[in-house]
Formats: C-alpha cells, structure tokens, sequence
C-alpha cells in the first residue's frame, strides 16, 4: 500500500522530494494504517460458515433422544475481534451455532441386560379383541339334570319293609331286617306278636323272598333255617326270631307269616328284675342282673332273653340264658344271670329284657 500511495504523488525536485517524502509518511502513514485496520475489521465481518457433516450413529436397543439446539441466535451476538489473527495467512474462521439438529446416543445397555426394543414388546403383545357390533343372542342358562328318583320296587332298601301275611293271620311281625349279610349268605331278624286271645304254638315261619327285580329267590319253608327260643307264646306277648338264608345276596323285600296252634299251657312273665348292668364286651353286649320269682314255683323252664335294638327299631340280635334248676328260683332266692349276644359292630340305641317261665 505504502508503495501504492507514493507512485500516486507527483515528482517534485530531488531535495524537496525527500523532505515532502518524510513529512508525508509521518502525517500519512496513521492514516493508512487505520484504514488498513478498517479495511481488515470490515473483512472479519464477513462470516464464514463451516458445514461439518457429523457421523452418523446407529441407535442401540433404546428409545433414541434427540437434543434440539434452539433454532433462534442468542441475543448477544459474538462481537468480532478487533483486529483479526492469522494464521499461516489465512484468516482465523468465527464459528456461530447452527440450528442442525444433534442426535445423541443413549448409553449403551450392560452385557448381559438387553433391553427389548418397543418392536419386540409390540410384537409381543397379545392382540386386542375386536368389539363386534353385531347383536347377539342370550342364551338362557341350562337347568341341572334333574336327580333320578329311586324306584323303591326296584332299590333294594336297607331294612325292608314287611308285608302282612296274606292269609290273615294275627300273628304281626315287628322290627324285621337284614342284620348281618356275607359271602356266605343273609341273616334276618324281628320279633313276632301273638295277637290272639289265646297262647300258641309256633310251629314253623313261612313265606318268599324277592330280590331287586320283585322275582321270588327263596322259599322260607325249603331254602331258609328259623330259629325262635320259645315255643308257646302267651296271648299279647312276644318272641324274636331269626331266619339264616343262604347262597343268596340280593334281598329286596320278603312275606312272612307263621303257622301255629293253639297250646294248652300258658307261660308266666310275672317276674320282678333288679340289678341290671348292660355292657359291651370285644363286640358283645351283655346285660347283668337279678331275677325273682314271687309266684308259684316253675316246674319246666326260666327263660331271660336279650333283645337289642337300633335307633330305628329295628332288632340287631338277641340272646338268651337259661337257669338250670328254675324250681329254686323261688320267694327270695334269686337267680343271677348274665346274658349275651353278639352286636355285629353296629350301634345299639336300646336294649329290652324278657324273662318267661312255665
């Protein structure tokens, strides 16, 4: 510049020449520069813009953040330098902040712990129904089956129930059941109620058995083995029996009857009883006690029988014991007696004592 600006005078001679060069460059030479350093400031305003391509970068198994510069200049602008530095010749650039958005990379996930992406858990998600906005039909509820009611022809009860003897007799048979069943066959028990006015002989027990089908199984006269301890039953009483059928499971039902004559003696069952002490012994049921006889002396037998029931009423068993010399038996001799009876390991709700002597 400086050479620039003395090519621009005009040429004086040699002698004053120097001296106006002297005085010019001492009263030029701060204007030059300031225009120089203006010239300089103005070429620094000139903004350069750097594009700078970022690289890219592959996202990991999260959501991926992005920071947003904001896209407006801040208010204070970046003032310039007054004079600008070089380096190498050139220029040193200004950089200004661009609104270019940066993506930054959430940290990666430890080994071992992988993240599911938002695809996966999409992917994995049960599907959502559908509403269907067509009508549809209610259907009543369906009612229980109903129950099948037993057929009591057909269901073989537990204690059956006893018919009155067709022929009319006046015999009546109480309390009768199946007491004891095995492989080998039944035993039925009960009790039988003179209802005649007059003591009788029991000569046999008659009638049928029926299984579940109603049909006839056994005759009592040919297919069972009765048994009743006492013979002659005065009018109004009572003697158990016990009838043993076998070969034969299915019993549903049976017709009994007795057949019978008129007896020309009369038991006696005037007799007083003290000291009773029942008990249950491995299965048997005793009953303990005293007997006396305030009447006239018996001259053939004395008979104590055991009934026991259970709480239907029905008869379990029974037992019996007999006094060798009954003729002792007399005023205030007393006889002891203990009688027992198996109880088939069933609940006795009660117990009935009878004594009978003639």
């Amino acid at each position: 510049m400086l050479n620039k600006f003395s090519m621009l005078q005009p040429k004086r001679p040699q002698n004053r020449l120097w001296g106006w060069l002297i005085l010019s460059i001492l009263l030029v030479g701060p204007t030059i520069a300031c225009s120089v350093g203006k010239q300089g400031a103005a070429s620094s305003n000139r903004v350069i813009w750097i594009s700078r391509t970022l690289p890219t970068l592959t996202p990991t198994a999260v959501a991926v953040a992005q920071a947003i510069i904001p896209s407006e200049a801040p208010d204070s602008p970046v003032n310039a330098p007054a004079s600008a530095q070089t380096l190498g010749g050139q220029p040193t650039p200004i950089l200004r902040p661009t609104n270019t958005p940066i993506k930054v990379a959430a940290p990666a996930q430890p080994a071992g712990r992988l993240a599911p992406s938002p695809a996966d858990l999409a992917s994995n998600a049960p599907p959502t129904p559908t509403p269907d906005s067509s009508p549809v039909e209610a259907l009543d509820p369906t009612p229980p089956p109903p129950v099948p009611t037993p057929n009591p022809e057909s269901a073989a009860p537990a204690s059956p129930e006893i018919n009155v003897a067709p022929n009319g007799s006046e015999w009546v048979f109480m309390g009768v059941q199946i007491s004891y069943q095995d492989e080998e066959g039944v035993i039925i028990d009960g009790d039988i109620i003179n209802n005649t006015d007059a003591p009788q002989d029991i000569v046999k027990l008659t009638g049928t058995i029926y299984d579940s089908q109603g049909q006839g199984v056994a005759d009592v006269d040919n297919d069972a083995a009765a048994y009743w301890p006492l013979e002659t039953v005065p009018p109004g009483g009572q003697v158990p029996f016990e009838m043993t059928i076998y070969q034969i499971q299915d019993i549903a039902n049976f017709d009994l009857d007795v057949v019978a004559q008129p007896s020309r003696e009369t038991p006696r069952q005037d007799f007083e009883l003290a000291d009773l002490d029942p008990s249950i012994d491995e299965g048997n049921y005793c009953v303990t006690g005293k007997l006396w006889n305030r009447g006239d002396p018996l001259l053939d037998y004395l008979l104590v029988l055991v009934i026991l029931y259970n709480d239907q009423d029905k008869v379990v068993n029974f037992g019996t014991y007999q006094g060798n010399s009954p003729e002792e038996v007399q005023n205030d001799d007393a006889l002891n007696f203990e009688v027992c009876t198996d109880s088939y390991n069933q609940q006795i709700a009660r117990h009935e004592l009878r004594a009978i002597g003639l």
